[in-house]
């Protein structure tokens, strides 16, 4: 299924946040860079004579303008997530339509949080439907997109504050949800919950050292109120 990235635009004049963010970019599905910009003026310039992105991550305080300002010079504003030092300008940011605020240093979960802030607003959906028993994949909502995972592929399913990380085979996907609803929906005797962060495909699981399943080099530990339930199930495989 394909479909059309969304577009972000980063204005800041930390070349170490520009390029943490350009990385951050890069790694999340169905998201691309279209510009970044180091002056209020320049990004400005930009989006009055452009189209305007998906998503624009602007700090407050830069060189020549305040990123506050910026926003009100916009006749047509995107949706912005703020990145500044200070929390001082909260208030004021969210009076005008300020998706998110983020403080620096910002943090990879932080930004996903952000993100999908603005992206969920763009286009809700449930990130899972229930999984029956006899299917063998299914759908999963990765930002825009709705991506077909099969059972098999996965590896295992892992949380990561208020969102979990579907490892497969060959990739990663990051969606929007909590473990606890992924593990309601799925109903399927493939997967098991192992711990309060850990959902394992049982398929996949290559050995178990002391309290711990190995499935590739990852380490996943079994909670104590887990395992009677998961050796239990273990030896009827």
């Amino acid at each position: 299924m394909s479909t059309v990235p969304f577009q972000c635009v980063i204005i800041d004049d930390n070349d170490v946040v520009v390029a943490l963010l350009s990385k951050y970019i890069d790694q999340m599905d169905n998201l691309v860079l279209k510009a970044s910009f180091q002056d209020g003026t320049s990004g400005l310039t930009f989006l009055a004579q452009n189209e305007q992105p998906d998503i624009l991550f602007l700090d407050i305080e830069l060189p020549d303008m305040n990123g506050l300002d910026l926003l009100r010079a916009l006749q047509n504003k995107p949706d912005t997530v703020l990145i500044t030092t200070h929390k001082d300008f909260a208030l004021e940011a969210y009076d005008l339509g300020v998706m998110d605020y983020m403080v620096k240093p910002v943090a990879y979960p932080r930004f996903i949080q952000s993100v999908e802030r603005v992206l969920n607003k763009k286009q809700p959906t449930e990130a899972l439907s229930a999984v029956e028993e006899e299917e063998d994949s299914f759908f999963i909502k990765v930002n825009k997109k709705m991506v077909r995972v099969k059972k098999e592929e996965i590896s295992f399913i892992e949380a990561l504050s208020d969102y979990v990380i579907f490892n497969t085979l060959t990739d990663k996907h990051i969606v929007y949800s909590s473990l606890k609803n992924i593990d309601a929906k799925l109903r399927s005797e493939q997967f098991m919950r192992v711990h309060r962060s850990y959902i394992v495909n049982l398929h996949a699981i290559q050995e178990i050292e002391d309290n711990s399943v190995i499935i590739g080099k990852k380490y996943i530990p079994i909670g104590k109120s887990y395992q009677e339930e998961f050796f239990g199930r273990i030896n009827k495989l």
